[in-house]
């Protein structure tokens, strides 16, 4: 093996979201890679001078990747009370940040990524504001965790967009961390930017294009204390100013009509469902079979916990399948997985088991399957059902949680 770190994985099977289910599944990690995949008795030959782990009783799958969250609102847990409208809402999480301090925010992302390793996420969405971006920053080392750091821009006095801006070029160039693995721009909604602080958004991602994440639709009436968006057409303002032409992430999307189904799916954009949220907010029921007939990629998230229980996107995939019968327990992990790395660039690197991709997994017991009696679908299925942390986590091909 040349000197390089080798590790034997063994379980019951692999879901690798790149083929078929395999039984009595292992995967040959080298470095931080895989190097192959398949049942047990064609892979061990290759792997006699590896270390071997050993995991019974367990299903593998690619680590879940959490494509919206706000880490620094971890701190927030159960301080605001669900059933709120959400104009009551986001002038309440703008007084309680008022109160958090710098060594609030550090704790609620330490907290915050804890808590999502222990529910078997190995890269997160971290969209922060400008106090979150100094604590992501701080923090970011200390976990194997990959982090997507999006920095978020807003604000609705057109006197101070050139201090927006700048803080958020400095917590970007700051995000800068081994594990943070992308890097880009959170425009938080088109109703809380100013039309200055727009047109320097547009600058700036003409001079440094970078994928960016927004806000979208989020409840039915969205807050109107803008004077220049009165609340439905944010999607066409976006469009209009040509910030839908990259890599663009549609953050919740519960109200599109079909023009905006139409626009986003002719740009190319992705969008970003957040079960529990929805919940906690009483949205109406996510759209997703019509983003799905338009071939709009949906991907899932938890957002952060100022409205949501839990950082669990096995969760969330639950919620999701819960309310959308039409779609299979294999579909909605792809959304957790292969969908968001694909929007990062990421496409077989993250999100699947294969030769060559990251060595990025995650154990979950299966005890209702038998070896040889299942497929794909009820494989799936099981895993999904697990309710708790996950017992077994590899990042990079360093196992970082055995429980």
């Amino acid at each position: 093996m040349n000197g390089s770190r080798s590790l034997l994985v063994r379980a019951d099977r692999a879901v690798t979201l790149d083929g078929p289910l395999i039984e009595d599944a292992a995967l040959l990690v080298e470095d931080e890679t895989i190097s192959a995949v398949g049942p047990a008795p064609e892979i061990e030959p290759r792997a006699a001078d590896a270390e071997t782990v050993d995991l019974p009783g367990m299903t593998l799958l690619p680590g879940l990747i959490n494509a919206h969250c706000h880490l620094d609102y971890t701190c927030l847990r159960g301080r605001l009370p669900a059933g709120r409208s959400f104009s009551r809402w986001a002038l309440a999480i703008v007084a309680a940040k008022r109160r958090l301090r710098r060594r609030d925010y550090e704790d609620s992302v330490r907290e915050g990524l804890d808590e999502l390793l222990r529910h078997g996420t190995t890269t997160v969405f971290e969209v922060s504001c400008s106090s979150g971006s100094y604590a992501v920053t701080r923090v970011a080392a200390e976990t194997p965790v990959r982090i997507a750091f999006f920095g978020e821009v807003l604000g609705i006095n057109p006197f101070k967009a050139g201090g927006r801006m700048r803080r958020f070029r400095r917590g970007f160039e700051e995000a800068s961390a081994d594990n943070v693995i992308a890097r880009g721009m959170a425009p938080h909604a088109v109703y809380s930017i100013s039309k200055r602080l727009m047109k320097m958004i547009q600058r700036e991602l003409a001079r440094r294009p970078m994928p960016i994440t927004v806000h979208l639709l989020e409840s039915r009436n969205e807050p109107r204390i803008n004077p220049w968006f009165s609340g439905r057409e944010a999607v066409r303002i976006l469009d209009e100013r040509g910030l839908l032409h990259g890599p663009v992430l549609g953050v919740h999307v519960n109200y599109p009509d079909d023009e905006d189904v139409a626009i986003l799916a002719s740009r190319g954009a992705s969008v970003v469902h957040c079960p529990g949220s929805r919940r906690f907010f009483g949205h109406d029921p996510f759209p997703a079979e019509r983003l799905r007939e338009a071939g709009v990629p949906i991907c899932l998230g938890t957002d952060s916990l100022a409205s949501n229980e839990r950082l669990d996107m096995l969760g969330e995939i639950r919620s999701f399948l819960d309310a959308h019968a039409d779609f299979t327990a294999e579909e909605a992990l792809r959304m957790a997985t292969a969908v968001p790395a694909r929007f990062l660039g990421q496409e077989g690197q993250l999100g699947v088991l294969r030769p060559g991709a990251l060595a990025d997994m995650i154990a979950v017991p299966t005890p209702g399957l038998r070896a040889g009696s299942c497929g794909t679908e009820e494989a799936c299925a099981s895993v999904v059902k697990h309710d708790g942390e996950v017992p077994w986590v590899m990042i990079g091909g360093h196992v970082v949680r055995r429980a």
